[in-house]
């Protein structure tokens, strides 16, 4: 049995090294800690009062439930006039509290890692998504981007080559403008010239060339009618329409010069 001062390890030690202490519990005071069990697991309050007062040399305060008072009495007070059956009672009492909140306690633990483990498993297999759709928008983004070097790679290329040709087309064109200034003139001085030839030959040339000239006409009519039936065929020996002017027959006649000159071989080998 613990003196009068000594702590609740003191108590404890004492009551387990007792002889046969299970037979100093009658039916009664089983029943008494079967009652006090169940109504302890109904207020998870008392549970945190007894370990205070297992630990505590300090009076407790008063509990707001009556029904817990007789379990918040600290193991040393029961020392004093307390029988041995009833220190029992109060230490098997608080031993099973010991245990309820363990089991409690393990019960939450594996409910949180439960849904801890649960989470885990969809953020991982979020997770695996995550990197497949980032592995498949690298792939893409390096395409695009391949895509984009080659377009680029063909612009600079086809800039190059617009730059060649428009390069060849000006020294073209400016050779044509020379070629053109060159033969300015040469068409209007090539008739007034060849009228003067026709005045100066003998009568049978002058039939010769009025017979060629005349053969060659009617075939160049004789096309044109065949192209464009519905041209006037008088309009034309009236000449070129009011207000055409000497640069405008100039250039109809650079315009079909090769044209006629085609048809008159045609006729010469007839």
């Amino acid at each position: 049995m613990a003196k009068e001062g000594d702590g609740a390890d003191s108590i404890v030690a004492a009551t387990i090294t007792d002889d046969a202490p299970t037979k100093a519990i009658s039916s009664q005071g089983m029943e008494s800690i079967n009652a006090t069990a169940t109504a302890m697991t109904k207020a998870k309050n008392a549970i945190v009062v007894v370990e205070e007062a297992c630990t505590s040399s300090k009076k407790p305060e008063e509990p707001k439930n009556p029904k817990t008072q007789v379990l918040i009495v600290p193991l040393r007070w029961m020392s004093l006039g307390m029988t041995r059956a009833k220190q029992q009672l109060v230490l098997l009492l608080a031993m099973r509290l010991r245990t309820v909140k363990t089991q409690m306690m393990t019960s939450k633990l594996q409910e949180v890692k439960a849904e801890a483990d649960e989470k885990l498993k969809s953020i991982s297999g979020e997770n695996v998504l995550l990197q497949i759709n980032c592995k498949a928008l690298k792939n893409e983004n390096a395409k695009l981007f391949k895509g984009y070097d080659d377009l680029e790679a063909k612009y600079t290329s086809m800039k190059a080559l617009v730059k060649e040709k428009i390069k060849a087309a000006k020294s073209q064109a400016e050779a044509f403008k020379i070629e053109l200034e060159a033969t300015k003139g040469t068409n209007a001085e090539s008739i007034s010239k060849v009228a003067e030839l026709l005045k100066s030959p003998p009568g049978f040339f002058k039939k010769q060339v009025k017979e060629y000239t005349t053969m060659v006409s009617t075939h160049i009519l004789l096309v044109a009618k065949y192209l464009y039936p519905r041209i006037e065929l008088e309009a034309i020996g009236e000449g070129y329409a009011d207000g055409t002017s000497e640069e405008q027959a100039l250039k109809l006649i650079n315009d079909i010069n090769g044209v006629a000159t085609s048809i008159f071989n045609e006729s010469l080998d007839l």
